[in-house]
């Protein structure tokens, strides 16, 4: 709608919203070896010295699987929503035992 000033007319077009890339943090809790997937692709492989990883994530749904060494010990698996909330950092904790917890905005996981 414009903005009418007496003897001008001014025009204000709305800027589209740019939402900014979310910060995610897997975190391995324990010793066990771990794959992270998302989407259906692997992501990072835990391992014996490299057990955390951190990636830039565009606003949206993802499929979070987390498994053991071969892929069939499936530890935990659901949604992860990023950019629902106005965090943009999110730490993922996950191990065999616990599965996942996610800290930064508590309605991001979604499990199965």
């Amino acid at each position: 709608m414009p903005i009418v000033i007496p003897g001008q007319v001014i025009i204000i077009n709305p800027r589209e919203a740019v939402e900014p890339p979310v910060t995610v943090q897997f975190v391995a809790q324990g010793d066990e070896w771990a794959v992270i997937s998302l989407d259906g692709h692997t992501l990072f492989i835990a391992g014996n010295t490299r057990r955390n990883y951190t990636v830039n994530l565009q606003p949206g749904a993802y499929y979070l699987e987390i498994t053991g060494a071969n892929r069939f010990d499936i530890w935990d698996s659901g949604y992860l929503d990023v950019g629902r909330s106005d965090a943009n950092v999110l730490v993922i904790r996950y191990s065999q035992s616990a599965g996942v917890q996610v800290a930064g905005d508590p309605y991001a996981w979604l499990p199965d």
